[in-house]
């Protein structure tokens, strides 16, 4: 299930809040620049998301590390290794919700560790037994 990230700011008052955070949340769009005016915040992560676009500039999230934005390909910033370039007047489009990950799993890798193993052995298995006859 993905969720469009939407900003609350306009119908709540959250202008004291210190600490957000929306890691792990399936989070997909843009980081809304109205979190910007949020200026007591102090910890804001959304990490591990599918956020794209620009980070808010000129504001307390300068100050956030990278840490703050990780495993969200489409993000970028001054302070993230993605940097913000324009194709004409606009940004580059997000990346693909269905864009194939090419990152595999621990248990996908030993799970082909397994299985080269096992076939592995029944060739040898299979040599032996034809050796005998």
């Amino acid at each position: 299930m993905r969720s469009d990230f939407k900003s609350p700011t306009r119908s709540v008052n959250l202008t004291k809040l210190e600490s957000l955070n929306l890691s792990w949340n399936n989070l997909t769009g843009e980081i809304p620049q109205q979190l910007a005016q949020l200026t007591f915040l102090s910890s804001f992560d959304v990490s591990h998301n599918q956020l794209w676009g620009p980070i808010p500039r000129r504001s307390q999230f300068d100050t956030f590390g990278t840490r703050s934005f990780a495993m969200n390909k489409g993000l970028c910033g001054s302070s993230l290794p993605n940097k913000c370039t324009k194709v004409g007047n606009k940004l580059p489009l997000p990346p693909s919700l269905f864009e194939e990950k090419n990152e595999d799993s621990p248990f996908d890798f030993y799970c082909k560790v397994v299985l080269i193993g096992v076939r592995g052995w029944f060739s040898i298995w299979h040599c032996a037994r034809e050796l005998d006859h």
